[in-house]
């Protein structure tokens, strides 16, 4: 039980250090930034989820520090994501954009505690992987659909 807490530190430490420090990235290429954010954390996830008891720490650690720096980037970025496309929405939009972070932690819980009970916890942290693939599609395709149109642009409101 302790090495998951110790993971979970782990990976705290290292979104807080990206965060501080290297916040300037995802100002570069928002989808793009999703994009790598889905394969690293999607990999990561899998890699944790692969390791046998008695893997070598080292090891477990830079599965850890991918899946670290794949969520990192996730939560801030979507939300300046809907927020450069879509200002009109204003804090309602994001507000109804935390409700579904929230109710995808509410719907994905229970179907990794079942997957745990089943199979055990690294069969459902591969399951979970798998949800990083879904992101890298739809991010992907983000990615392609603003690149046609000449690139991703923050949308500015005329002034009042």
């Amino acid at each position: 039980g302790m090495q998951g807490i110790l993971f979970l530190v782990y990976t705290a430490g290292v979104m807080f250090v990206l965060r501080t420090y290297f916040a300037g990235i995802a100002h570069r290429s928002p989808i793009g930034t999703l994009v790598v954010c889905s394969v690293l954390a999607a990999v990561g996830l899998y890699w944790l989820g692969s390791l046998q008891p008695g893997a070598s720490p080292v090891m477990a650690f830079a599965a850890a520090t991918l899946f670290g720096i794949g969520k990192t980037y996730f939560w801030p970025t979507m939300l300046g994501v809907t927020a450069e496309r879509f200002p009109r929405g204003g804090a309602l939009l994001i507000s109804v954009m935390g409700g579904a972070g929230m109710l995808s932690v509410a719907l994905i819980l229970p179907m990794m505690g079942a997957r745990i009970d089943q199979l055990g916890a690294g069969a459902a942290l591969q399951a979970v992987a798998g949800l990083g693939v879904v992101l890298f599609v739809i991010f992907g395709g983000l990615y392609l659909y603003f690149r046609a149109r000449g690139g991703y642009k923050a949308v500015a409101l005329p002034p009042q």
